[in-house]
């Protein structure tokens, strides 16, 4: 529901894609219409009374200034089809056969023709075909995947910049949903815990998401690179795999059930821009501190660490 000045308040009427085509209130708005690409086809006068509403296509907040769409993590174009900057989950490591490879035999691993053409372009929105794919957040938290593994994997690549930051430990669940893998928004925690974190991650998880449907941890871990005892002891609780990705950019799994550790390998991971690192030390510096009064293993540690 949106409410405008007065007593006026308006429902939102989307399509299919989550894109508003109508407001719905005492005065009715116009019906609003985009293209594959999410150019506003039909976009009359409102009828809101004296404020607009800033959501469009597939439910994108619209920027004023500018004109585009803001993706979560990047700006999107819909005249040209194209995102404003590079999709940075694409890497050396999967742009050929992607996050999940297939393996024929030892050594033989067969190339994937969606991560080859995804990567080969790292401003395209959907492949260049918005009829049949679509992309809510960009890449990030929330979108969908194949594996645990795969969505593991792409959580410490974009997320892991926080902590090698902050020294600060994040935490999310990866939940499946009707055959697909997603995992719930990261959350800042502690510099020695994530548990904080998990809770809040989990509180934001989509409407419609139950313990049931919750299948693995994901935490960082700022400077060791393995899994603690208090790791273990949390995936045998709570009867999943736990994640955790450490210093130097490597994802270790342990599997409860066999109380085994694997490793997913090494993996390149987004660095943050100078107005990321601006607003992490305003954030975290009163609770960095606070820390450090009580923790004498940090006490010597650089903070942030850039």
């Amino acid at each position: 529901m949106l409410s405008a000045s007065g007593d006026s308040s308006f429902h939102y009427l989307t399509d299919h894609l989550g894109s508003p085509i109508r407001l719905m209130g005492e005065n009715e708005s116009d019906a609003l219409a985009y293209d594959e690409f999410g150019v506003a086809m039909v976009q009359a006068g409102q009828n809101t009374g004296s404020f607009s509403q800033p959501f469009g296509f597939t439910g994108y907040q619209t920027d004023s200034i500018s004109g585009l769409y803001y993706a979560q993590v990047r700006y999107y174009e819909p005249d040209l089809g194209r995102f404003t900057a590079q999709d940075t989950h694409w890497n050396p490591d999967n742009m050929i056969f992607g996050d999940d490879w297939l393996g024929f035999g030892e050594n033989t691993v067969i190339p994937d023709m969606t991560s080859i053409i995804q990567s080969g372009n790292l401003y395209v929105y959907c492949l260049s075909n918005p009829l049949i794919f679509i992309d809510y957040t960009a890449f990030k938290a929330g979108d969908p995947f194949k594996s645990m593994n795969a969505a593991a994997k792409d959580f410490g690549k974009n997320y892991y910049g926080i902590t090698e930051f902050s020294r600060f430990e994040l935490g999310s669940y990866i939940y499946e949903k009707n055959g697909k893998y997603y995992y719930t928004e990261p959350k800042i925690s502690e510099p020695h815990n994530a548990g904080k974190g998990l809770s809040e991650s989990w509180k934001s998880r989509p409407e419609g998401v139950a313990i049931k449907d919750r299948i693995a941890t994901l935490h960082t871990h700022p400077n060791r690179p393995e899994f603690s005892q208090g790791d273990r002891d949390h995936a045998h609780n709570t009867k999943i795999p736990i994640y955790v990705m450490g210093p130097g950019g490597v994802i270790f799994k342990y599997n409860p059930a066999t109380s085994k550790t694997t490793t997913l390998g090494k993996s390149e991971f987004a660095k943050l821009s100078v107005k990321e690192k601006e607003a992490l030390i305003k954030q975290l510096a009163d609770a960095w501190n606070k820390h450090i009064d009580e923790c004498q293993n940090c006490k010597n540690r650089k903070w942030p660490n850039n």
